[in-house]
């Protein structure tokens, strides 16, 4: 998904590749008559509410406090990335990795300061998506999902499977579960409020491609 970082771990790279989307996707879209008004109504919602709850979030709270938010949020999944560089064949970036969480887990007082970066551990993303890719599953068609957004299918099902590593799922109360899951989601959206500026052109096929070539 790193000194203090205000950007989330899955969302890190999206400013940099809506620049980089100019071009159309050969991408076949079969989905795309369904998937657009689906799409709208995730936009009406992120801007009614969604937003709104960001922005709020970023005026009451320091940079340095959302920076080490995101740091905790980053660390609490690294199992995940751990995990599938094992499982894609990448033994010495899952030993590296396992530093890494280690080190930021207890230096990092439990992932709040990312002090594995300036020791030369660097930050990595992986998924059972992309090991699934990396298998040879296909990438499967494009869907847009209400609440959630864009996913490939081999993503969704990827995604899915990740849910049952996220540590706040094994919290033993309902309502803690929700208040860090939250937090997470809030999070992650303050970290791109800027991002919908550099959209251009047709908003759903810029956000298509954009997803599709971060993956």
């Amino acid at each position: 998904m790193v000194a203090v970082r205000f950007t989330s771990l899955r969302l890190l790279p999206i400013v940099l590749l809506l620049l980089m989307v100019g071009c159309a996707s050969p991408y076949e879209d079969r989905f795309q008559e369904i998937n657009r008004p689906i799409r709208v109504f995730n936009d009406k919602l992120d801007a009614a509410v969604t937003a709104p709850i960001a922005r709020g979030y970023v005026a009451v709270t320091p940079d340095p406090v959302r920076g080490s938010v995101s740091n905790f949020f980053s660390n609490l999944g690294y199992p995940l990335v751990i995990l599938n560089q094992f499982l894609q064949g990448k033994a010495d970036l899952g030993i590296q990795d396992t530093a890494r969480f280690i080190i930021n887990s207890t230096v990092g007082v439990a992932g709040l300061f990312d002090v594995g970066t300036p020791m030369g551990l660097a930050l990595h993303q992986e998924d059972f998506g992309q090991t699934f890719g990396v298998w040879g599953f296909p990438m499967g068609d494009y869907f847009v999902f209400p609440f959630v957004g864009g996913y490939t299918t081999r993503g969704a099902v990827g995604d899915a499977l990740g849910l049952f590593f996220w540590a706040p799922r094994y919290m033993g109360e309902a309502e803690h579960r929700a208040a860090v899951t939250a937090l997470s989601a809030i999070n992650t959206r303050a970290s791109v409020l800027g991002a919908g500026a550099l959209i251009q052109g047709d908003r759903y096929i810029f956000l298509r491609d954009g997803w599709l070539q971060r993956r």
